[in-house]
């Protein structure tokens, strides 16, 4: 959604009244909030909100931005102490973009801009979507019971695959592949 948010955007100010500086301008920094904006939201998804402000740090800035440097450090600063990081981003995008429209830069029709913002809160209601999924533990017996099923697996593969493979090598090859390939489905999981 924020993807969609930053094309229309593109788009609009690509037929703005203003002149190449200000145009150009406006993308350097709608793509750096926009970077910034899911970069962010990885990093909160990736540590699920059961880790401290460390591991959110770490988890952050392992995602490239794009020229986070040109970005001004009291902004920075806000966003390091701020509890509603993607949020406080999010309406940076957005005051951004009424910042350019009150100054007559961004001289869209207004149903056309509203779809802006629609996908900008759309984005934020993913994320949000997202975040609940990353907070919700995996059930305890659920997880035992497959690692019971996948021990019982690799068990009984071995004994079921020799019954119709010609080689005792074949045998041991299938065996392996299927025991091995479920391993590591589960373990992704």
């Amino acid at each position: 959604e924020w993807f969609e948010a930053t094309c229309a955007l593109n788009s609009f100010i690509s037929h703005s009244a203003a002149n190449n500086a200000e145009v150009h301008y406006f993308k350097e920094v709608m793509v750096r909030i926009v970077s910034l904006l899911h970069a962010t939201a990885l990093a909160e998804l990736e540590i699920g909100g059961t880790k401290g402000e460390a591991d959110y740090e770490k988890c952050a800035h392992e995602y490239e931005l794009i020229s986070p440097e040109d970005l001004d450090e009291e902004s920075l600063d806000l966003l390091r102490t701020s509890k509603c990081k993607v949020e406080l981003i999010n309406s940076w995008l957005q005051c951004l973009v009424m910042d350019y429209v009150n100054s007559g830069k961004l001289n869209t029709a207004p149903p056309l801009l509203t779809r802006v913002f629609q996908h900008s809160g759309n984005g934020l209601i993913q994320f949000h979507h997202g975040m609940r999924l990353a907070t919700t533990p995996f059930p305890f017996a659920y997880g035992q019971t497959c690692d019971g099923l996948m021990v019982l697996h690799w068990l009984v593969a071995p004994i079921v695959t020799s019954q119709w493979a010609t080689h005792a090598i074949w045998a041991a090859l299938f065996s392996f592949i299927q025991v091995f390939v479920l391993s590591m489905l589960t373990r992704i999981a």
